[in-house]
């Protein structure tokens, strides 16, 4: 008792000490901690912006084994399980010019979530001009993203599929300067409208063809529609050019 007497300054000065230096830790982490937050937050958003941009910006931001999870509308999963997959999705992306605009960024459960829009030339001609609304999930390992996420909002693909799910009966190819049909099966709009193999499409309402960047994928995707609507084409058989109108079933 009596050393306690003598040492109770001390005593209370070191346990003050270890409360202070308890809490300066606390706080310390708590900083690092948010600066780490900030810093994956800017590293998803960067990679997320450079899809819009350039392929070469992003190929730093991901870990060599990264994974990638893409979760279809029916609840099925496609995975990438290596950074040059992933690589190559984005790349396609690119080329078909899908864009993504960030609206909300967050975490939950240690993950970075972006939420946003997805827009490409296929929503922008089936008048879905604010895009597909996206949900993208990030994880890191040691400062490079090591796992994605990606989910498109179901109901505005839904939207999107219905825009194009009216067809009109015939098979188009390219022989790298024109789009000619190869085939119009029997009964179908295409064929009761009188059109024939080696017809070449000239343009679909009023677009020209040679003018689709996207050549015949973007014809194909112009000329499907909402079931029940149609579609104007101008068609050249040999020097003749005529216009015909075709149903979507």
């Amino acid at each position: 008792m009596e050393l306690f007497k003598k040492y109770k300054g001390l005593i209370l000065l070191l346990l003050m000490s270890h409360v202070f230096l308890s809490l300066y830790g606390c706080s310390l982490n708590k900083q690092y901690s948010q600066k780490e937050q900030k810093v994956q937050e800017e590293t998803a958003i960067s990679c997320i912006e450079a899809i819009n941009y350039d392929l070469n910006d992003m190929v730093d931001y991901f870990a060599p084994n990264v994974v990638f999870v893409n979760i279809l509308p029916d609840g099925t999963k496609e995975t990438i399980e290596n950074r040059e997959g992933l690589m190559t999705i984005i790349s396609n992306m690119i080329k078909d010019d899908v864009k993504f605009s960030v609206e909300t960024i967050k975490h939950e459960n240690g993950l970075v979530v972006i939420e946003g829009r997805e827009t490409d030339y296929l929503t922008e001609l089936k008048e879905l001009k604010k895009g597909i609304r996206y949900s993208c999930r990030f994880s890191f390992d040691n400062g490079k993203i090591g796992y994605i996420v990606y989910e498109e909002n179901k109901d505005d693909k839904k939207l999107l599929d219905s825009s194009i799910k009216g067809v009109t009966g015939m098979y188009l190819e390219s022989d790298g300067e024109k789009i000619k049909i190869t085939e119009c099966p029997v009964g179908q709009s295409a064929e009761k409208s009188g059109l024939k193999q080696g017809d070449v499409v000239e343009s679909v309402e009023g677009m020209k063809v040679i003018e689709m960047r996207h050549g015949t994928e973007e014809a194909v995707n112009r000329i499907r529609g909402p079931v029940g609507t149609k579609v104007n084409l101008s068609i050249r058989r040999n020097r003749k050019l005529f216009d015909v109108e075709l149903l979507r079933n």
